[in-house]
Protein backbone atom coordinates (compact mmCIF):
# COMPACT_ATOMS: atom_id res chain seq x y z
CA UNK A 1 0.00 0.00 0.00
CA UNK A 2 1.07 3.79 -0.77
CA UNK A 3 1.51 5.53 2.49
CA UNK A 4 2.44 8.68 0.95
CA UNK A 5 -0.81 9.58 0.47
CA UNK A 6 -2.00 8.35 4.13
CA UNK A 7 0.73 10.66 5.76
CA UNK A 8 1.48 14.18 6.33
CA UNK A 9 4.93 15.88 4.96
CA UNK A 10 7.14 16.46 7.84
CA UNK A 11 6.51 20.54 7.65
CA UNK A 12 2.86 20.16 8.48
CA UNK A 13 3.39 17.64 11.63
CA UNK A 14 5.90 20.05 13.42
CA UNK A 15 8.25 23.07 12.50
CA UNK A 16 12.27 21.20 12.59
CA UNK A 17 12.56 24.20 15.37
CA UNK A 18 9.71 22.89 17.78
CA UNK A 19 11.16 19.22 16.96
CA UNK A 20 14.31 19.98 18.07
CA UNK A 21 13.67 21.67 20.76
CA UNK A 22 11.58 18.78 21.88
CA UNK A 23 14.87 16.77 21.69
CA UNK A 24 17.12 19.01 23.55
CA UNK A 25 14.32 18.70 25.89
CA UNK A 26 14.41 15.13 26.54
CA UNK A 27 17.91 14.59 26.41
CA UNK A 28 18.20 17.56 28.99
CA UNK A 29 20.53 19.02 26.70
CA UNK A 30 20.77 22.89 25.57
CA UNK A 31 22.19 24.99 22.99
CA UNK A 32 22.70 28.45 23.77
CA UNK A 33 23.79 32.06 22.00
CA UNK A 34 25.44 34.95 23.91
CA UNK A 35 25.62 38.44 22.64
CA UNK A 36 28.08 39.61 24.72
CA UNK A 37 27.62 43.43 24.29
CA UNK A 38 24.05 42.51 26.11
CA UNK A 39 24.89 39.82 28.24
CA UNK A 40 21.86 38.28 26.80
CA UNK A 41 22.12 34.50 26.72
CA UNK A 42 19.17 32.95 24.51
CA UNK A 43 18.55 29.16 24.84
CA UNK A 44 17.07 26.35 23.14
CA UNK A 45 16.05 23.14 25.38
CA UNK A 46 15.85 22.04 29.27
CA UNK A 47 17.01 25.32 31.05
CA UNK A 48 14.30 25.44 33.10
CA UNK A 49 15.32 23.23 35.57
CA UNK A 50 18.50 25.55 36.17
CA UNK A 51 17.18 28.78 35.60
CA UNK A 52 13.86 28.26 36.48
CA UNK A 53 13.68 31.24 38.74
CA UNK A 54 15.78 33.49 36.77
CA UNK A 55 14.89 32.73 32.88
CA UNK A 56 12.22 34.32 30.80
CA UNK A 57 11.28 33.54 27.23
CA UNK A 58 14.44 30.97 27.19
CA UNK A 59 16.33 34.21 28.28
CA UNK A 60 18.84 34.56 31.14
CA UNK A 61 21.56 36.95 31.73
CA UNK A 62 25.64 36.20 31.52
CA UNK A 63 25.81 37.19 35.21
CA UNK A 64 23.19 35.07 36.24
CA UNK A 65 24.47 32.09 34.16
CA UNK A 66 27.74 32.42 35.81
CA UNK A 67 26.24 32.63 39.35
CA UNK A 68 24.95 29.33 38.65
CA UNK A 69 28.37 28.03 37.95
CA UNK A 70 30.23 25.71 40.73
CA UNK A 71 32.29 28.09 42.41
CA UNK A 72 35.45 25.57 41.85
CA UNK A 73 35.09 25.53 38.45
CA UNK A 74 33.99 29.32 37.55
CA UNK A 75 37.26 30.80 37.63
CA UNK A 76 38.69 28.61 34.92
CA UNK A 77 35.55 28.30 32.71
CA UNK A 78 35.81 32.13 32.70
CA UNK A 79 39.62 31.60 31.97
CA UNK A 80 38.45 29.73 28.91
CA UNK A 81 35.34 32.01 27.93
CA UNK A 82 37.98 34.42 28.06
CA UNK A 83 40.74 32.69 26.18
CA UNK A 84 38.13 32.16 23.63
CA UNK A 85 36.95 36.17 23.54
CA UNK A 86 40.91 36.79 22.91
CA UNK A 87 41.46 34.43 19.78
CA UNK A 88 43.89 32.47 22.24
CA UNK A 89 42.07 29.43 21.50
CA UNK A 90 39.83 28.68 18.22
CA UNK A 91 37.08 26.39 19.82
CA UNK A 92 36.38 26.13 23.81
CA UNK A 93 35.09 22.51 25.22
CA UNK A 94 35.01 22.18 28.68
CA UNK A 95 33.70 20.66 31.84
CA UNK A 96 31.74 22.23 34.57
CA UNK A 97 28.88 21.82 37.02
CA UNK A 98 25.60 23.99 37.02
CA UNK A 99 23.38 24.02 39.85
CA UNK A 100 20.19 22.38 39.64
CA UNK A 101 16.68 24.17 40.70
CA UNK A 102 16.64 21.17 43.80
CA UNK A 103 20.01 22.16 44.48
CA UNK A 104 22.56 19.27 43.41
CA UNK A 105 25.22 20.22 40.93
CA UNK A 106 24.77 18.42 37.30
CA UNK A 107 28.01 17.98 35.01
CA UNK A 108 28.19 20.04 31.64
CA UNK A 109 30.73 19.47 29.02
CA UNK A 110 30.03 22.87 26.79
CA UNK A 111 31.49 22.90 23.24
CA UNK A 112 31.54 26.41 22.06
CA UNK A 113 32.96 29.18 19.04
CA UNK A 114 32.78 32.38 17.83
CA UNK A 115 29.95 32.91 15.60
CA UNK A 116 29.74 36.57 15.07
CA UNK A 117 32.19 39.40 14.55
CA UNK A 118 31.93 42.84 14.19
CA UNK A 119 33.26 44.79 11.46
CA UNK A 120 36.24 45.62 13.31
CA UNK A 121 36.55 41.60 13.96
CA UNK A 122 36.06 42.16 17.85
CA UNK A 123 33.30 38.96 19.04
CA UNK A 124 30.10 39.97 19.09
CA UNK A 125 28.12 36.50 19.47
CA UNK A 126 29.45 33.04 20.60
CA UNK A 127 27.10 30.02 20.34
CA UNK A 128 27.68 26.93 22.40
CA UNK A 129 26.26 23.42 23.32
CA UNK A 130 25.90 22.08 26.59
CA UNK A 131 25.09 17.94 26.96
CA UNK A 132 24.84 16.19 30.19
CA UNK A 133 28.30 14.34 30.92
CA UNK A 134 27.19 13.72 35.01
CA UNK A 135 26.59 10.16 34.95
CA UNK A 136 29.87 9.66 33.41
CA UNK A 137 31.73 11.62 35.58
CA UNK A 138 30.50 9.85 38.64
CA UNK A 139 31.38 6.82 36.93
CA UNK A 140 34.68 8.12 36.36
CA UNK A 141 35.02 9.39 40.27
CA UNK A 142 34.50 6.33 41.20
CA UNK A 143 36.92 4.28 38.83
CA UNK A 144 39.40 6.78 40.53
CA UNK A 145 38.11 6.11 43.68
CA UNK A 146 38.97 2.05 43.09
CA UNK A 147 41.87 3.01 41.52
CA UNK A 148 43.01 5.21 44.05
CA UNK A 149 42.29 2.34 46.84
CA UNK A 150 43.75 -0.53 44.71
CA UNK A 151 46.85 1.58 44.24
CA UNK A 152 47.26 2.11 47.94
CA UNK A 153 46.94 -2.09 49.04
CA UNK A 154 49.20 -2.49 45.71
CA UNK A 155 51.93 0.18 47.77
CA UNK A 156 50.90 -1.33 50.91
CA UNK A 157 51.40 -5.12 50.24
CA UNK A 158 54.69 -4.39 48.06
CA UNK A 159 52.80 -5.77 45.62
CA UNK A 160 53.15 -4.93 41.93
CA UNK A 161 52.27 -6.40 38.53
CA UNK A 162 53.56 -7.44 35.22
CA UNK A 163 52.62 -7.86 31.56
CA UNK A 164 54.92 -9.79 29.66
CA UNK A 165 54.94 -9.62 25.75
CA UNK A 166 55.43 -13.54 25.06
CA UNK A 167 56.65 -12.78 21.44
CA UNK A 168 59.33 -10.03 22.10
CA UNK A 169 60.15 -11.04 26.02
CA UNK A 170 60.03 -8.28 27.30
CA UNK A 171 58.68 -7.41 31.06
CA UNK A 172 56.47 -4.65 31.88
CA UNK A 173 56.50 -3.88 35.66
CA UNK A 174 53.63 -1.61 37.61
CA UNK A 175 54.77 -0.62 40.96
CA UNK A 176 53.34 1.72 42.98
CA UNK A 177 55.70 4.63 44.55
CA UNK A 178 54.71 6.87 47.64
CA UNK A 179 55.57 10.57 46.41
CA UNK A 180 55.14 14.08 47.80
CA UNK A 181 51.51 14.43 45.07
CA UNK A 182 49.91 10.94 46.69
CA UNK A 183 50.95 7.41 45.48
CA UNK A 184 52.15 7.32 41.68
CA UNK A 185 52.71 3.87 38.94
CA UNK A 186 55.82 3.78 37.78
CA UNK A 187 56.52 1.63 34.64
CA UNK A 188 59.27 -0.14 33.23
CA UNK A 189 60.48 -2.41 30.77
CA UNK A 190 63.06 -5.21 31.08
CA UNK A 191 63.72 -7.73 28.64
CA UNK A 192 63.84 -11.21 30.01
CA UNK A 193 67.31 -12.36 29.46
CA UNK A 194 68.51 -9.54 31.10
CA UNK A 195 66.75 -11.01 33.93
CA UNK A 196 65.71 -8.87 36.87
CA UNK A 197 68.70 -6.91 38.51
CA UNK A 198 66.49 -7.43 42.00
CA UNK A 199 65.99 -10.93 41.88
CA UNK A 200 68.47 -13.10 44.52
CA UNK A 201 71.18 -14.67 42.23
CA UNK A 202 70.08 -17.72 43.52
CA UNK A 203 66.71 -17.77 41.94
CA UNK A 204 67.31 -16.34 38.75
CA UNK A 205 66.67 -19.26 37.39
CA UNK A 206 63.44 -19.85 38.96
CA UNK A 207 62.36 -16.57 37.55
CA UNK A 208 63.23 -17.43 34.21
CA UNK A 209 61.18 -20.69 34.54
CA UNK A 210 58.56 -18.78 35.55
CA UNK A 211 58.15 -16.74 32.57
CA UNK A 212 59.41 -19.29 30.18
CA UNK A 213 56.03 -21.22 31.02
CA UNK A 214 53.69 -19.34 29.52
CA UNK A 215 55.41 -20.35 26.51
CA UNK A 216 53.15 -23.57 26.80
CA UNK A 217 50.28 -21.91 25.84
CA UNK A 218 47.73 -23.88 27.99
CA UNK A 219 46.55 -20.70 29.37
CA UNK A 220 46.49 -21.88 33.15
CA UNK A 221 47.34 -19.88 35.74
CA UNK A 222 51.51 -20.17 36.80
CA UNK A 223 52.91 -19.44 40.14
CA UNK A 224 56.44 -19.60 41.23
CA UNK A 225 58.04 -17.56 44.24
CA UNK A 226 61.61 -15.97 44.58
CA UNK A 227 63.72 -13.71 47.11
CA UNK A 228 63.93 -10.09 45.60
CA UNK A 229 65.25 -6.99 47.25
CA UNK A 230 63.06 -4.22 45.32
CA UNK A 231 62.56 -1.74 47.77
CA UNK A 232 64.19 -3.14 50.16
CA UNK A 233 67.76 -3.65 52.19
CA UNK A 234 66.84 -7.32 52.55
CA UNK A 235 65.84 -9.99 49.75
CA UNK A 236 62.69 -10.98 50.77
CA UNK A 237 60.45 -13.72 49.25
CA UNK A 238 57.77 -12.64 46.72
CA UNK A 239 54.97 -14.68 45.06
CA UNK A 240 54.44 -14.39 41.86
CA UNK A 241 50.93 -15.52 39.34
CA UNK A 242 50.01 -14.79 36.17
CA UNK A 243 48.50 -16.32 32.95
CA UNK A 244 47.92 -16.27 29.13
CA UNK A 245 45.50 -13.69 28.45
CA UNK A 246 45.87 -13.47 24.69
CA UNK A 247 46.37 -15.48 21.73
CA UNK A 248 47.43 -15.42 17.47
CA UNK A 249 44.82 -17.02 15.21
CA UNK A 250 46.74 -20.47 15.63
CA UNK A 251 46.52 -20.98 19.20
CA UNK A 252 49.99 -19.56 19.94
CA UNK A 253 49.82 -17.60 23.48
CA UNK A 254 51.69 -14.06 22.73
CA UNK A 255 50.77 -12.13 26.29
CA UNK A 256 50.32 -13.08 30.23
CA UNK A 257 49.96 -10.61 32.84
CA UNK A 258 50.05 -11.31 36.60
CA UNK A 259 51.13 -9.98 40.39
CA UNK A 260 53.88 -10.03 42.47
CA UNK A 261 53.48 -10.36 46.29
CA UNK A 262 55.31 -10.08 49.34
CA UNK A 263 55.42 -12.93 51.12
CA UNK A 264 58.27 -13.45 52.88
CA UNK A 265 56.67 -13.28 56.54
CA UNK A 266 53.99 -15.94 55.41
CA UNK A 267 56.87 -18.26 53.77
CA UNK A 268 59.08 -17.38 56.84
CA UNK A 269 57.15 -18.98 59.37
CA UNK A 270 55.63 -21.75 57.15
CA UNK A 271 59.60 -22.45 56.48
CA UNK A 272 60.16 -22.51 60.19
CA UNK A 273 57.08 -24.95 61.05
CA UNK A 274 58.27 -27.25 58.28
CA UNK A 275 61.99 -27.26 59.89
CA UNK A 276 60.05 -27.75 63.42
CA UNK A 277 58.72 -30.96 62.12
CA UNK A 278 60.75 -32.39 60.44
CA UNK A 279 63.16 -31.84 63.60
CA UNK A 280 60.78 -33.09 65.85
CA UNK A 281 60.21 -35.67 63.28
CA UNK A 282 64.27 -36.92 63.36
CA UNK A 283 64.32 -36.95 67.23
CA UNK A 284 61.34 -39.09 67.11
CA UNK A 285 62.89 -41.54 65.47
CA UNK A 286 66.10 -41.61 66.77
CA UNK A 287 64.61 -41.92 70.57
CA UNK A 288 62.16 -44.86 69.45
CA UNK A 289 59.03 -42.43 70.06
CA UNK A 290 56.03 -42.04 67.89
CA UNK A 291 52.36 -40.49 68.03
CA UNK A 292 50.05 -43.84 67.97
CA UNK A 293 45.96 -43.47 66.86
CA UNK A 294 43.51 -46.31 67.84
CA UNK A 295 39.93 -46.35 66.77
CA UNK A 296 38.53 -48.40 69.69
CA UNK A 297 35.51 -49.31 67.75
CA UNK A 298 36.94 -50.80 64.49
CA UNK A 299 40.36 -51.78 66.65
CA UNK A 300 42.39 -49.78 64.12
CA UNK A 301 45.80 -48.97 65.65
CA UNK A 302 48.70 -46.91 63.93
CA UNK A 303 52.00 -46.31 64.68
CA UNK A 304 54.39 -44.45 62.91
CA UNK A 305 57.12 -46.17 60.61
CA UNK A 306 60.08 -45.28 63.00
CA UNK A 307 57.64 -47.36 65.79
CA UNK A 308 57.45 -50.16 63.18
CA UNK A 309 60.72 -50.57 61.98
CA UNK A 310 62.08 -50.60 65.31
CA UNK A 311 59.80 -53.51 66.43
CA UNK A 312 60.12 -55.88 63.55
CA UNK A 313 62.54 -57.33 61.19
CA UNK A 314 60.21 -57.09 58.31
CA UNK A 315 57.88 -54.33 58.05
CA UNK A 316 55.67 -56.11 56.16
CA UNK A 317 54.42 -58.67 58.86
CA UNK A 318 53.12 -55.42 60.67
CA UNK A 319 49.36 -55.18 61.08
CA UNK A 320 47.11 -52.15 62.24
CA UNK A 321 44.78 -53.59 64.64
CA UNK A 322 45.20 -53.42 68.77
CA UNK A 323 44.78 -56.74 68.89
CA UNK A 324 48.47 -57.28 66.70
CA UNK A 325 49.92 -54.57 69.40
CA UNK A 326 49.06 -56.50 72.07
CA UNK A 327 50.56 -59.47 71.38
CA UNK A 328 53.66 -57.56 71.16
CA UNK A 329 53.24 -56.86 75.42
CA UNK A 330 55.51 -58.59 77.97
CA UNK A 331 53.43 -61.92 79.35
CA UNK A 332 53.66 -60.08 82.83
CA UNK A 333 52.62 -56.56 81.65
CA UNK A 334 49.59 -58.01 79.38
CA UNK A 335 47.04 -58.48 81.90
CA UNK A 336 47.56 -55.23 83.85
CA UNK A 337 47.97 -52.86 80.97
CA UNK A 338 44.59 -54.15 79.41
CA UNK A 339 43.13 -53.68 82.88
CA UNK A 340 44.59 -50.04 83.40
CA UNK A 341 43.36 -49.17 79.86
CA UNK A 342 39.59 -50.73 79.82
CA UNK A 343 39.04 -49.58 83.26
CA UNK A 344 39.97 -45.62 82.02
CA UNK A 345 37.62 -46.06 79.16
CA UNK A 346 35.23 -47.19 80.89
CA UNK A 347 35.11 -44.24 83.39
CA UNK A 348 35.10 -41.73 80.28
CA UNK A 349 38.88 -40.31 81.30
CA UNK A 350 39.78 -37.96 78.76
CA UNK A 351 43.62 -39.51 79.02
CA UNK A 352 44.85 -42.75 78.68
CA UNK A 353 48.21 -43.66 80.81
CA UNK A 354 49.89 -46.77 81.58
CA UNK A 355 53.02 -48.47 81.07
CA UNK A 356 54.50 -51.82 79.76
CA UNK A 357 57.50 -53.43 78.32
CA UNK A 358 56.96 -54.44 74.68
CA UNK A 359 59.07 -57.00 72.27
CA UNK A 360 60.99 -55.25 69.49
CA UNK A 361 62.74 -57.20 66.46
CA UNK A 362 60.70 -60.29 66.52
Amino acid sequence: MDISTKTQPFSDLQSELDLQRFALKCSGNFIWVCDLASGAINTFGDTERFFNDIITNNQVSLDHWVANIHEDDRAETNDKYRQLIKGEISHYNHSYRLKHKDGTWIWFNTSAGVYERHPGGKVKTLVGYNSIIHRKNHLEDEANEHISQLSFAMLSTKSSLFDFDITKQTIKQLTFEQTAQGISTVIREIALAEGLPTVHPNENQANLDFFNSFSDGTGELKEAMWRSNYRNDEYRWQKAQGRVVSFDDNGKPLRAVGIRQDVHNEHMIELHANQAQERDSQALADTFHGVWEWNIKTGYFYVPDNIVSGLLNDASKWQPHISFWSELFHPEDKQRASVTISNQIKNGGDLLQTDYRIKSRG
